[in-house]
């Protein structure tokens, strides 16, 4: 009978989903019902506190002589009703806000019309057979249990009255009833009158979609159908869209891709051996001796300061290890690299001297593949890929090495977990960024927010201060198409871009978990709200190690509108707060660079500053700007070969790029400074630190550099 469903929507899930819950006299007597019970009107999602399932399957397998009808009630008819009489109008706006219990498998306190989507949802269990499940009754919380049992009463009667008058609805063996639960039900109740014979058969099965705004927390967010409460198989929305399907679907392709042949898969051996040759051509035996030294080293009359956290981040570490290990692997193969693996210029032209080959980018910003043939060989770099490129690369029989960071594929889960709940991803980053294109691509409905500014502009229209003409303007370039503020903004999930600030990342969620707490009400911020563990602390850990240079401290982010919610919620416990453990590779970059404790001795003042990486790198732009802002002098510069060197000796200079140079400027060579006498005569301390995209050989080699312009040697 499965087979004669809807295949799309529900045949290959039933078929594959555990054996649906049977309703029978057999299965139902165990549980203390006899057949003279009666399932009254009620609304599915229970056993799930508040998610609703998309769809309510029943399928009769036999049919019984006499009852067993079913009933549909509409839900929004009785509301009409109760809101047309003066003497129970009180009763709708009370169902809203007044605290009941919702007892079944997972017991829970909440309003009886719930907030969801564009829709209020409704909530029913009638009185019935005790062993299968229990009534709404009156909260222990009830601040006035007189008139909330009084709420109750009149609400039940009024859809028991609905219930007794609805028509009748009788399968026949091989008849399905496919109740639409997620774009109707949630304002509908149904039911199923007593049945008169024991030989009566149906199999009950509750369907969650691709599209799902009430998505059940099951292992690693997966979609499902279910006989009662056991996991079962995807099972896809009908999609008029083009567009919608394949985003909707973006979470299966990736599981496909990386089961696929054409996803290459470094075994633990592997990598780790990957690991240690990368240590040989980018190590420094020059910072290894810093560290080991209390990351202070002296020189002559240079005495070097070397930031507690710097250069390779573990996730850049391992992606530059992989890419090297493709080409030792696929010795004749050609290879392609979708983007600078890094956002490093020596590491990018060290791969190209292997051989390997650049994708490169139209005037319009789009990417030419054209090059790409069946058969190559294609590394997805350490910020990762969109959907739409790795879905072409698996069309073209490529074999795909994937380096994205893993904290990288964490913030795409999320975005993912967002979009099947049906809330709006809120990103953290730039628009433009690479990663941030590729994380945009795995949600439906995203807006990228910059900095702490932007996200007070977006909570304050939230609340109902603001411009839609303005909004759309103001954000044409960072939100998904046809976006509509006063729609999607009603549920959200916070996600990042790795490369930004922990401490802005962590205030903009909380703001907009107060937000819409003061918008929706505490009791309902679960539904219009999720807090995800998305930070990594590469960049923090490596800007905490600046400030920590210049005796200063690392200053959070402030908001003026969250302070003032902060208030107005005294006692509410934030979730983001609770989900804020943090990711952090720290242990792991400390082993691969050699170790070392640093020293107490350190001076507490340094003469000027080296910043060492690329020109295009976010994290490395925003260590040179914490160096100006303590009126340190400061140089960034991409390699060693910054420092000047005429007629085959080191000269004292060195051209950088000031923060008024843009990186696409300085990446052409244009807008650099040169000055000249960098380094001042007598004993200078010099503070060092690199981006995380610095491997440690160039740093040590710019070092050797500074040491030469003076006529030393380490």
């Amino acid at each position: 009978a499965a087979r004669a469903l809807p295949w799309r929507l529900f045949g290959a899930s039933l078929l594959a989903a555990p054996e649906p819950a049977e309703v029978s006299e057999r299965i139902l007597s165990q549980r203390g019902i006899v057949k003279d019970d009666t399932f009254k009107a009620h609304t599915d999602g229970h056993a799930y506190g508040d998610k609703f399932p998309d769809y309510f399957l029943l399928l009769c397998a036999q049919a019984c002589e006499e009852g067993g009808g079913n009933f549909l009630i509409d839900g929004y008819e009785i509301l009409r009703q109760l809101q047309e009489n003066p003497e129970t109008r009180w009763v709708v706006s009370a169902l809203e806000h007044r605290p009941v219990n919702q007892t079944s498998r997972l017991p829970s306190v909440t309003p009886v019309l719930l907030r969801a989507g564009e829709r209020r949802a409704l909530r029913c269990r009638l009185p019935g057979p005790p062993s299968a499940f229990m009534a709404q009754r009156v909260s222990e919380e009830s601040e006035d249990p007189k008139q909330d049992a009084q709420m109750l009463e009149i609400y039940h009667q009024s859809i028991q009255k609905a219930a007794d008058a609805a028509q009748r609805i009788y399968l026949r063996p091989g008849d399905a009833l496919v109740v639409d639960n997620y774009r109707s039900l949630r304002s509908m109740f149904h039911g199923r009158d007593p049945y008169r014979d024991q030989r009566r058969l149906l199999w009950r099965c509750w369907l969650w979609t691709s599209a799902s705004r009430g998505l059940p927390d099951v292992e690693e967010g997966e979609l499902h159908s279910t006989p009662g409460n056991a996991p079962g198989e995807v099972v896809g929305d009908e999609e008029t869209d083009e567009a919608t399907a394949k985003r909707a679907k973006t979470k299966q392709f990736r599981r496909e891709l990386t089961k696929s042949d054409s996803y290459f898969k470094f075994g633990r051996t592997q990598m780790n051996g990957a690991m240690e040759n990368l240590k040989k051509v980018s190590g420094s035996e020059l910072l290894t001796k810093i560290r080991q030294n209390g990351f202070k080293l002296t020189v002559g009359d240079i005495t070097f300061v070397l930031a507690e956290s710097y250069g390779f981040c573990w996730g850049v570490e391992r992606a530059v290890a992989m890419a090297y290990e493709a080409r030792d692997f696929f010795p004749d193969k050609n290879i392609w690299v979708t983007n600078e693996i890094i956002h490093n210029p020596s590491v990018n032209k060290q791969l190209s001297d292997k051989g390997m080959k650049f994708v490169q980018t139209n005037s319009d910003g789009s990417k030419d593949y054209s090059g790409v043939q069946e058969g190559d060989v294609v590394i997805l770099p350490a910020f990762g890929a969109s959907v739409d490129e790795m879905a072409l690369f698996k069309e073209k029989n490529v074999q795909i090495v994937d380096t994205t960071c893993p904290w990288v594929s964490k913030v795409w889960t999320s975005v993912e977990k967002s979009k099947d709940k049906g809330h709006t991803a809120i990103i953290h980053g730039k628009y433009d960024h690479e990663e941030t294109v590729a994380t945009k691509s795995f949600a439906q409905k995203y807006l990228v927010l910059k900095n702490m500014g932007e996200a007070e502009y977006v909570a304050d229209y939230i609340l109902g201060n603001g411009n839609k003409e303005e909004f759309l303007s103001k954000f044409s370039k960072a939100m998904s198409e046809g976006f509509d503020p006063d729609v999607d903004l009603e549920c959200l999930g916070v996600a990042n871009q790795t490369t930004m600030l922990k401490g802005e990342t962590e205030l903009i969620g909380k703001l907009f978990e107060r937000t819409l707490i003061k918008k929706y009400g505490p009791q309902n911020i679960n539904e219009h709200f999720l807090s995800f563990n998305t930070i990594c602390d590469a960049t923090q850990e490596r800007q905490d190690a600046m400030y920590k240079m210049f005796g200063a401290e690392y200053e959070a982010p402030e908001s003026k509108l969250y302070a003032d919610l902060e208030g107005e919620q005294v006692g509410i416990d934030l979730m983001t707060t609770k989900n804020a453990e943090k990711l952090s590779s720290r242990q792991m970059e400390a082993d691969s660079k050699g170790g070392g404790e640093v020293s107490d001795e350190i001076p507490a003042k340094v003469d000027m500053v080296l910043v060492l990486g690329g020109f295009n790198s976010s994290n490395t732009a925003h260590l040179l700007e914490i160096a100006e802002d303590k009126k340190i002098t400061a140089y960034h510069i991409d390699c060693a070969e910054r420092i000047g060197v005429a007629d085959g000796e080191a000269t004292n200079r060195i051209q950088h790029k000031p923060m008024s140079t843009s990186p696409a400027q300085a990446m052409m060579d244009e807008g650099l400074e040169v000055t000249e006498n960098f380094l001042p005569e007598g004993p200078v301390t010099i503070g060092i630190t690199s981006g995380a995209s610095t491997p440690d050989n160039i740093f040590g080699d710019t070092l050797k550099r500074v040491l030469a312009v003076k006529g030393l040697e380490a």
